[in-house]
């Protein structure tokens, strides 16, 4: 397998693991296009998942600038930063371009974009979380569960599922096409084999009265599924099939409407497959692929370089949709309809104090916050630059090599704009630099 695929499988940091059968994710990517290039705007949960919601940066929340106030280069992009939060957040949103559109938009899974809510009230949680743009509630969880709390309920894919096919049904009996973010909540912890043992009526938003219609295997399956030859149980595997199951049902519940050749499907993921919470290839190389019969061709790798937050105005193009508001993401939509590409020179992560920027063949690091990664010899050094062509595994620092100087002071150009780019809104208004206004990295 080549080395840009290795970041690309769910199962393993190395390719397929044919002892794993995911055979609906697997559909995806041979029904429709795979990106080897693909990036995550933020590799952890909540950073990813603002800028797939939103097509913004999370550094440019009003809740992440002003957790960091006026005077900090750089706020530190994490969980607690990354909120969709307040009127400004909350009208700048791709399911609030869907929804005045006139789509249904559900949201069911994990949000984690949320500031507040409570466990033990469901229903003035779930409203907060519908300001963002949601019309439908697929059954929501506000963030990861904490067990320490004494919850009776834990992972729970078939009430997922349940209300997500239900909103379906009810945008269909509405001639209204819909936005569907279906977010899991596994295989992140906790224990997926404690889930799948609880009672399936206990849900966050309280005990249901008759077992959801769901169309998904016996919890009793997966467990099998997920013990190997050596009897051997794996929880994270068990999360994954589990994943796999309730997407099935999905695309089952969407093909018999006679709704599949009408319906794009994208999977990615928050994070790589080697790493979370770090700059390195392992962890900000993401799966990422996209299902549109007729139109996005099928069994196909692309080597295009794009972001998760080229996928809202992605879809938004190809729904004929448009922004209201600035995004940082471009459409690839053109791709696939002869229209071409033009991303940005240069891509971006962000994590804590950390960014990363990538731009024709090169990653520069500028690390504020010191954090060292095993298996990196230039970890924790403020700066780095490397050749991803020449070594992929990110071992050779070139950042104090002559032969690289060029390059070197063209990608720190990049992120300098985007860290003006990024102030807080009193400051940002007199500098005006967006990484889309600069030439490509000429090497």
């Amino acid at each position: 397998m080549p080395d840009d695929m290795q970041f690309l499988w769910p199962e393993s940091p190395n390719g397929p693991d044919a002892s794993i059968d995911t055979p609906h994710l697997n559909s995806i990517r041979a029904d429709g296009t795979t990106f080897t290039q693909s990036y995550t705007n933020g590799p952890k949960c909540a950073p990813a998942r603002f800028g797939l919601l939103t097509s913004r940066y999370c550094s440019k929340a009003t809740f992440a600038q002003a957790a960091r106030g006026t005077t900090s280069l750089r706020t530190s992009i994490s969980v607690p930063t990354c909120k969709i939060n307040g009127v400004e957040d909350e009208a700048k949103t791709v399911p609030q371009l869907f929804k005045a559109a006139g789509y249904r938009t559900i949201m069911s899974g994990k949000y984690h974009l949320l500031n507040g809510g409570r466990w033990d009230d469901y229903e003035g949680t779930r409203d907060l979380i519908m300001k963002a743009g949601w019309t439908d509630d697929g059954g929501v969880y506000m963030s990861n569960m904490d067990n320490s709390q004494g919850l009776s309920f834990s992972h729970n894919l078939e009430w997922n599922v349940n209300r997500s096919l239900a909103a379906i049904d009810a945008a269909r009996d509405a001639d209204q096409a819909f936005f569907l973010y279906f977010a899991a909540t596994v295989p992140h912890g906790p224990a997926i084999d404690a889930a799948l043992a609880l009672d399936p009526l206990e849900t966050p938003a309280g005990r249901l009265s008759e077992m959801p219609e769901d169309g998904m295997p016996a919890r009793s399956d997966v467990i099998a599924r997920a013990t190997n030859r050596r009897g051997r149980y794996q929880d994270k595997t068990a999360g994954t099939l589990w994943y796999d199951d309730a997407v099935g049902a999905i695309l089952r519940h969407v093909d018999q409407l006679g709704a599949t050749g009408n319906t794009i499907v994208v999977s990615l993921m928050d994070h790589g497959v080697a790493a979370k919470d770090e700059l390195y290839e392992g962890g900000v190389r993401i799966m990422h692929s996209m299902k549109y019969p007729g139109v996005v061709p099928a069994g196909e790798l692309s080597n295009a370089v794009v972001t998760s937050l080229d996928i809202g105005p992605t879809l938004l193009e190809a729904c004929g949709l448009s922004s209201t508001y600035s995004m940082d993401g471009a459409s690839y939509f053109g791709l696939f309809v002869g229209g071409g590409f033009a991303p940005a020179p240069a891509i971006v992560s962000e994590i804590e104090t950390d960014r990363a920027v990538v731009a024709g063949g090169f990653k520069f690091i500028s690390s504020f916050s010191g954090n060292t990664k095993d298996g990196y010899p230039a970890s924790g050094q403020p700066e780095q630059l490397y050749d991803l062509a020449a070594d992929p595994g990110e071992q050779v620092n070139l950042v104090d090599e002559e032969a690289h100087a060029s390059v070197l002071l063209q990608l720190k150009a990049f992120l300098a704009c985007h860290d003006q780019d990024t102030l807080p809104n009193a400051l940002a208004g007199s500098i005006g630099c967006n990484i889309r206004s600069m030439h490509a990295l000429q090497a």
